[in-house]
């Protein structure tokens, strides 16, 4: 029954003919549902227990799949450095392309889907690996850095993808 012990219940969980509640696990959206559940014995007895929480999590295999970056990062133009070996850092971390709202549940301590951990820079359309070598993304935290010593200069365009703990690819 649905919070509240009146009304007729329709979602994620069922009562099957042995009484035990059977409760959908293949939501990739995942859900939560308060429900009221309800028990009458043969005599016409009723005990009832409402606000019984059910969630079940997101699928976090798919949490970031078909997400799209939130803002897209400015050009950026690098003065030539003669000699100059140190790179220029462009972005500081995954957090400037993407935002994961699933790293964590709405209680925002108990990990959820995890962060995002694993980057790489691909081609202009993100199908291909990026191997011009002008730029580098660190693996873990996203952060991209350019080269500052080219000689003829460059012009690169670049995806960045990253991956979550469970491998969903954004």
């Amino acid at each position: 029954m649905p919070v509240g012990c009146t009304g007729t219940y329709a979602g994620n969980v069922n009562i099957d003919g042995t009484q035990a509640l059977q409760i959908k696990q293949n939501v990739d959206a995942g859900y939560k549902e308060t429900l009221c559940i309800m028990c009458r014995n043969l005599a016409g007895s009723t005990i009832q227990h409402d606000s019984f929480v059910i969630e079940q999590v997101r699928n976090c295999a798919t949490a970031l799949t078909g997400a799209l970056q939130t803002v897209v990062h400015p050009a950026v133009s690098i003065e030539y450095r003669d000699g100059d070996t140190t790179l220029h850092v462009a972005a500081a971390n995954s957090a400037v392309f993407f935002t994961n709202p699933h790293n964590f549940k709405a209680d925002g301590t108990t990990t959820l889907c995890g962060l995002i951990n694993n980057c790489v820079l691909k081609q202009a359309g993100c199908v291909n690996a990026y191997t011009l070598g002008n730029a580098v993304i660190d693996a873990t935290t996203g952060e991209v850095k350019l080269k500052k010593n080219v000689d003829a200069g460059y012009e690169d365009i670049l995806c960045v993808e990253c991956k979550n703990t469970a491998n969903s690819v954004v």
